[in-house]
């Protein structure tokens, strides 16, 4: 190789640097300072599904049993976790008996508190505190009840998904 050749792929070489630092820079620089979307579970959510497994007398989505029977009130349902730890269930009128009920299975109501303690969000009612396995992310959030014991004699794990709003 010549002295001349050498030069040119020098020359090529501190070139494609330049590129690169360049291109670096920008994506730094083109970088969202912060994500806007909330991860956490503040904020308003849908009820989506009530999983229950094993399932209970072939129930496997509890939630799926208002659909069947005509009621589109628990898409109409929000539940509000204030920044404060309070709690809003938030219903039309004419969804006020598919809220009580709701509100029953669920066991949150307009007086309830709420706090994360690490993967586990606590419940707490009139003095009673309930602990639930709590996944959270952007746009879902999933509360889980492990060895609850219903009519059918079995354990059950009662997960209730939301969606948030």
């Amino acid at each position: 190789m010549n002295m001349k050749n050498f030069k040119y792929l020098q020359s090529i070489a501190r070139a494609s640097s330049l590129v690169l630092l360049f291109l670096l820079v920008s994506l730094v620089a083109c970088k969202k300072d912060s994500d806007p979307s909330p991860t956490g579970v503040a904020g308003s959510w849908q009820i989506t599904a009530i999983n229950i497994v094993p399932a209970f007398f072939g129930i496997s989505d509890y939630l799926a049993t208002f659909t069947l029977t005509g009621d589109t009130c628990p898409s109409q349902i929000a539940f509000v976790f204030n920044e404060n730890g309070s709690v809003e269930i938030n219903a039309p009128a004419s969804c006020t008996d598919t809220r009580d009920e709701l509100i029953e299975l669920i066991g949150i109501n307009n007086s309830t508190t709420w706090e994360v303690d690490g993967e586990t969000l606590i419940l707490t009612t009139g003095g009673a505190s309930m602990e639930l396995d709590l996944t959270v992310n952007a746009s879902t959030m999933n509360l889980a009840a492990t060895e609850i014991p219903l009519q059918d004699g079995a354990n059950h794990t009662i997960t209730f998904v939301f969606k948030r709003m």
